[in-house]
This record gives structure tokens, C-alpha cells and sequence, in this order.
């Protein structure tokens, strides 16, 4: 079975310490959770936990924007999760005065390693060009039919709202600038997240994560590619 996008969620909170995210259908046994968490203080830690999933796995945590703004991001996933009516909770610890939580959930990936290339990039003011919100340089990812996740977060008031980038599918885009977007790449080839700001004064932290296919897959990809 090829990757797939089943779902996404988001939310956001003001100061209560927590965001959760119920996602609108019951997930289903063996597929992905990933998550990427954003919040406005930079010594406050997050952990990621489902309601029927538990834990998930720490990516990148915690990304620090450079550039003078105090917004720290990191990113989460869960592979070969328990199925049910799942709501995925980031809880802080210490104050989060502004806390956003994205959420997507993703079938066909391997359920043992499912993890590839990962990272969060901060950029400042980045103007309004296509797709100039970017995780670039490219990532490679190591085999085809990888799930590319991508999430972006103005980390100041200016920023937002994002476009998808090109050739990405959104997933996630509403008013307070709960931005995430996804692709299938067939064909195993250099990728950066991208987006593209509305306003010329946007600051971002971006996040890209590439999941693995499950080996049948994997390996008819390479078959059709040959």
C-alpha cells in the first residue's frame, strides 16, 4: 500500500499550559501520527502524547528561532499507532503564552523505521515571493514513495497567511496561521519544504520530515523507477 494522507487537525491555546488536537475520525490501526508544535517562550519544553497512541517519539526538540523572536518549534511522531478516536495533547512545561499544535495522520509507512530526514530552518522577514518560506538547502530522502511533512509558524505577529508551496497538497491553513501541507514523492529526489507569505514582514520556523513507505512499496517504486 502507498502512502497515503488520511487526516489533519489543528488548534491553537493561550497560556493554559496545553494544546490538543481531536482528530475528526477514528485513526486506524498501523499507520503515522506526526506532529509539529509551536510556542512563544524559549525555556519552555513540550512532550507530545496521544489519548490512545501514548508518547510519541521527539524529531526535532526544541528548535530556537534565531533572530531575536522567542518562538521554539519541534516536531513528534508516533508509526504503527493503535487505532481509535484519538486526541494528540502538547503539554508545556513552564508558561506558553501562545501554543499551536498541527496534526496529521498518514497510512502505507513503515511501521518499524519509519523515520528519514528531518529539520527546522528560522528565516527573517522573507517577503512575499513564491514559495520563498523554505526549509532549503534540499533534503534527499534515501528510497521512493517517501511522505513528505511539511509545517510552517510565523513567529511574529506580522507573519501569515501561508500559501502551499508548489507542488505540495495543503493540509492545514486557517485565520491564526495553523499552516502544514504534505507530499508523495514517487521518485526519491532533493525536497524542501515551501510556502509562501502573504506578508512582507513574516518571520518563520519551518519544518520538513520525510517518512519511509512500507518495504513492499518501497520496493516496487524502485521496480517501476528501473
Amino acid at each position: 500500500m502507498a502512502a497515503a494522507h488520511v487526516q489533519s487537525g489543528s488548534n491553537n491555546d493561550f497560556g493554559n499550559g496545553s494544546v490538543a488536537v481531536t482528530l475528526g475520525s477514528n485513526t486506524t490501526t498501523g499507520n503515522l501520527l506526526v506532529a509539529f508544535v509551536a510556542w512563544d517562550n524559549q525555556t519552555a519544553t513540550v512532550a507530545v502524547s496521544g489519548s490512545v497512541t501514548g508518547a510519541f517519539t521527539a524529531i526535532d526538540n526544541p528548535h530556537d528561532h534565531t533572530g531575536g523572536d522567542v518562538t521554539r518549534t519541534a516536531t513528534f511522531y508516533k508509526a504503527n499507532i493503535t487505532g481509535g478516536a484519538e486526541t494528540v495533547t502538547a503539554t508545556f512545561t513552564g508558561t506558553a503564552p501562545v501554543a499551536q499544535l498541527v496534526v496529521h495522520e498518514v497510512s502505507g509507512l513503515d511501521t518499524v523505521a519509519a523515520l528519514d530526514q528531518h529539520k527546522i530552518v528560522s528565516q527573517n522577514s522573507v517577503g512575499t515571493g513564491t514559495d520563498a518560506v523554505t526549509t532549503a538547502p534540499n533534503v534527499t530522502p534515501t528510497t521512493d514513495g517517501r511522505y513528505i511533512f511539511g509545517a510552517t509558524y510565523p513567529s511574529n505577529a506580522a507573519g501569515g497567511p501561508e500559501l502551499v508551496g508548489t507542488g505540495f497538497t495543503i493540509a492545514e491553513n486557517v485565520s491564526n496561521n495553523r499552516s502544514s501541507e504534505y507530499k508523495i514523492q514517487t521518485t526519491a529526489t532533493a525536497v524542501a519544504v515551501t510556502f509562501s507569505d502573504t506578508n512582507s514582514f513574516g518571520n518563520h520556523d519551518t519544518a520538513i520530515v520525510t517518512f519511509k513507505a512500507t518495504a513492499a512499496d518501497t520496493l516496487m517504486g524502485a521496480q517501476l523507477s528501473g
